[in-house]
């Protein structure tokens, strides 16, 4: 219940409108129920979102509504209004619902609050720039939505409007939070799973809707396998784009085995959104078998009341809660620097193995799943210290930040951290987390109830690598579970040790020399650019994800570079001949989008900002020129 001054006790939920895919789906369409009751709304705000209708640099763009004084928010509101697409208030009622809603899943698979990196509110901004793109940016931590007039429609594409895109934005902010060093990491499957994530929570929100439900099954004729709404990510932008035979930006039915993948991280994505898909599909198809599943007559796919339907929307809302709490609740294990696909399937069979140990169904379908695809590697070593240290660390939450360091460093050999290479210990912590898994909503024995507490040790260091002459620092580190009584569970490191290693004296470092060689080999015309220091640190050709965050004191860090919705589609069609048109070299996708860019060629854009800005004439200066 809110308590801030100035408002009355707010109790329930209040309805905020959003479409459940964009625009170019009309009927998808639903409300997103703000809990009143644990959050407050105040202006455009709420305590997890600031949302904020300013271009980039601070320029604002549209009013909006007071919403703690609306009585009604609801999609069904704006309509009767008139309006909707090219309301500027909808959009801003849209971009916060859909990120709300979206966080809230996250939020309840994970069983705690996500606290953003920067301590505050995440900033939303619908109308951040005029250009064909939308981005998270975590110098800043906002998520931005361009909008642009398409060639191919001649009418407005809002990305704020897509459910697929905000979801997908969200997704970078919350994995950013969770784990900031992660922008810090050479494996190039740290960044694949990054882009995973956005394209995963926006299907998993997507499959929380009835509505979206209906038209899947119209779209698959309730075949999951085939190409539908769900498979395909932010339509809309893509047509937008190139046309009609524009490739959506995801197609989860596809994606290469992990032996086959690319080292594009965009295109990598697709092997571990592709694995994730088809876990989705086999527990559902553990509730409807293949052969029941397929709808026999037209008749059936008009009727979604009837029986098939009601049976293959239970099915597919199930298996989906199901298969978000698998992924979901691996996250506490990943270290606080970087994640592979091998590493975060085992994980993910631990923590259900920790959840239900008795009842192993789900797992091994996604063992089965992960073995096919080529991404289970039983070489990879998680196994904690023996003999064990977690009772070396009973103390660690009382003492000081010295004491810390020293308990860390008093275990490097167990935990791995390579000293011999002069590693840099950075902060340690320690975080306790319980949660409560139901059996009846998880697919298990309908009585079977527990709560699971755990430890998680992180720490993270820095070594000094010189390639060739040129120098820099990158980092390390690992996690070691516990649980509630400190016996040591999981010890998962960066970088990841397998069998090979260690059998030599030095498995650590032999480690960290395999990470350096298959990154030197990915990028090695890159890094010979910044060796040269010819101000060219890579050829147009070989795009090199990473800028150089240069310090006043000690060597520069290799940072990867923000990415952006536009840069996730041309990685994944693949071929950027094919791509229909380029970005100006003033609004590459390496760049921050659509700065400096302006509305004048976008005559339904121009006539929206005007007649917005004529219902409230002192806002201040516009973000499109002359206007």
């Amino acid at each position: 219940m809110s308590t801030r001054p100035g408002l009355p006790p707010a109790t329930g939920t209040k309805r905020m409108g959003m479409f459940l895919d964009d625009p170019s789906l009309p009927d998808l369409i639903g409300d997103y129920e703000f809990p009143l009751e644990t959050d407050f709304l105040v202006g455009m705000n709420s305590s997890k979102f600031h949302l904020l209708d300013t271009s980039e640099v601070g320029l604002p763009v549209f009013p909006g509504l007071d919403w703690s004084a609306e009585a009604d928010l609801s999609f069904e509101s704006f309509r009767r209004k008139g309006e909707v697409v090219d309301n500027p208030q909808f959009h801003q009622v849209n971009a916060f619902a859909v990120a709300a809603h979206t966080l809230a899943l996250v939020e309840e698979a994970l069983g705690q609050e996500i606290a953003w990196k920067h301590g505050g509110p995440l900033v939303i901004r619908p109308h951040a720039f005029q250009g064909q793109n939308a981005f998270y940016d975590s110098g800043s931590p906002s998520i931005n939505f361009g909008f642009f007039t398409s060639p191919f429609q001649r009418t407005p594409i809002w990305t704020c409007l897509s459910h697929d895109i905000v979801a997908h934005e969200l997704g970078h902010a919350i994995l950013d939070s969770f784990r900031p060093q992660f922008l810090f990491s050479l494996h190039v499957d740290t960044g694949a799973i990054h882009e995973s994530m956005g394209d995963l929570l926006a299907l998993f929100s997507a499959l929380e809707h009835k509505p979206v439900v209906e038209r899947l099954f119209r779209d698959s004729g309730g075949d999951l396998r085939r190409p539908s709404t769900i498979s395909n990510l932010a339509e809309q932008f893509g047509i937008g784009l190139g046309g009609v035979g524009m490739p959506s930006l995801r197609s989860a039915l596809q994606g290469p085995p992990y032996p086959e993948a690319g080292f594009e991280v965009h295109d990598r994505s697709t092997t571990w959104t592709a694995a994730i898909y088809e876990i989705l599909i086999r527990l559902v198809e553990t509730i409807i078998p293949p052969r029941t599943n397929l709808v026999a007559s037209r008749a059936e796919l008009e009727s979604p009341g009837d029986r098939t339907f009601d049976e293959f929307s239970e099915a597919v809302v199930t298996a989906s809660y199901w298969t978000k709490g698998l992924l979901i609740r691996a996250f506490p294990y990943m270290t606080p620097t970087s994640v592979t696909m091998p590493g975060l399937a085992r994980m993910m069979v631990f923590a259900d193995e920790r959840a239900f140990p008795d009842e192993p169904a789900h797992r091994d379908i996604a063992r089965e799943v992960f073995e096919r695809r080529g991404i289970w590697d039983p070489s990879l070593d998680l196994d904690p210290p023996s003999p064990g240290i977690g009772p070396a660390f009973e103390g660690f939450d009382r003492a000081g930040p010295t004491a810390r360091h020293r308990m860390v460093r008093d275990h490097a050999d167990a935990l791995r951290i390579p000293m011999n290479l002069g590693a840099t210990l950075l902060t340690p912590r320690m975080v306790t987390l319980s949660r409560t898994v139901e059996g009846a909503r998880e697919g298990k024995s309908a009585g079977y109830s527990a709560t699971i507490t755990e430890r998680y040790l992180y720490y993270s260091y820095e070594v000094q690598i010189d390639f060739g002459g040129f120098l820099f620092r990158v980092v390390g580190g690992g996690m070691l579970a516990m649980d509630e009584d400190y016996r040591d569970l999981l010890l998962v490191t960066d970088p990841e040790l397998r069998g090979p290693s260690l059998a030599g004296t030095d498995p650590i470092g032999a480690a960290f020399s395999d990470v350096l060689r298959r990154f030197r080999e990915t990028n090695h015309q890159a890094l010979d650019g910044l060796r040269r220091g010819d101000g060219a640190p890579h050829p147009p050709a070989s795009p090199f994800p990473y800028r150089l965050l240069t310090p006043e004191v000690g060597a520069p860090r290799l940072v990867r570079a923000r990415c952006n919705l536009r840069e996730h589609l041309e990685g994944i069609v693949g071929s950027r001949s094919l791509f229909p048109f380029r970005t100006a070299p003033d609004a590459s996708p390496s760049a921050s989008p659509g700065r400096g860019e302006t509305a004048s060629g976008s005559p339904d854009i121009a006539r929206i900002v005007r007649s917005a800005r004529e219902a409230e004439p002192d806002r201040g200066p516009s973000l499109v020129p002359g206007l």
